[in-house]
């Protein structure tokens, strides 16, 4: 295990009265940059850290006060729960309303269709009838025409 004492550290600062620039340095020369940076790589180190809230109350109490504010309690989950029974009810409802707006049109459209339908039986009858007058009026018309040229030929 990498154990870094303190005796084995010098500070080296630009002003004694500049306390916040400081660089720590080890014997070796290497910053502490260098330093935590061979910690996190060692896992013997890394498994010892993540054990010790586990050991001391104080981290853990730390822990859990920095954590619970991402947390949901029971009150929260019971709102959401709720809220989410609201929306489903709303939801219900305004499908409901749908379907009977779909109904309706349906309804409406099947209307349409009959009324097409007898529109169309009308043009059908209206064309025969007009066929057959046009077929009546030429016939008369042949005959008047008839009569006339043998009226006025005699």
């Amino acid at each position: 295990m990498f154990i870094v004492h303190i005796t084995y550290l010098k500070i080296i600062s630009k002003s004694f009265l500049d306390k916040y620039n400081y660089i720590i340095i080890d014997k070796n020369g290497d910053s502490m940059s260098d330093v935590a940076e061979r910690l996190l790589q060692d896992k013997r180190f890394l498994k010892g850290v993540a054990a010790e809230p586990a050991k001391d109350p104080n981290l853990q109490l730390l822990i859990l006060e920095s954590v619970i504010k991402n947390v949901a309690t029971k009150d929260d989950i019971r709102e959401l729960k709720e809220e989410i029974r609201e929306n489903r009810r709303y939801t219900d409802v305004r499908v409901s309303d749908l379907d009977k707006r779909i109904e309706s049109l349906d309804k409406r459209f099947d209307s349409l269709d009959k009324r097409i339908d007898s529109l169309d039986k009308r043009i059908s009858l209206l064309q025969w009838i007009v066929l057959l007058g046009f077929s009546v009026f030429s016939v008369i018309l042949s005959i008047l025409t008839f009569m006339i040229s043998t009226l006025v030929f005699r």
